[in-house]
């Protein structure tokens, strides 16, 4: 389920996430799945490790892009903040396959 939230801080949410590649990877993989584990990133976004995704993850988290189920699943909250930026990751194929695990 994809939550949509219209009273984001279009600028914040611009200067903190775009300039974090491997995040904006993370949550434009998110946007695709709608909710993944932990490993599930992991695997979808070819990371180097689970602790990474869960880094990635927990920054989301506090930008209030993500939210953390009683599973440990990870759903996306998904914000408007700039489509250029959006563009220019489908383009260059961030994370677009899902992990079936």
């Amino acid at each position: 389920m994809v939550l949509l939230v219209d009273n984001a801080d279009e600028n914040a949410l611009k200067e903190k996430v775009e300039g974090e590649y491997v995040t904006f990877k993370i949550y434009v993989f998110l946007l695709k799945v709608g909710q993944a584990s932990v490993r599930n990133v992991y695997r979808g976004c070819g990371l180097s490790s689970p602790s990474l995704a869960l880094h990635h993850l927990k920054k989301l988290e506090g930008l209030k892009l993500v939210r953390e189920d009683k599973n440990r699943v990870y759903h996306v909250i998904a914000r408007k903040f700039g489509t250029s930026a959006f563009s220019i990751g489908l383009e260059r194929g961030w994370c677009l396959e899902a992990s079936s695990t």
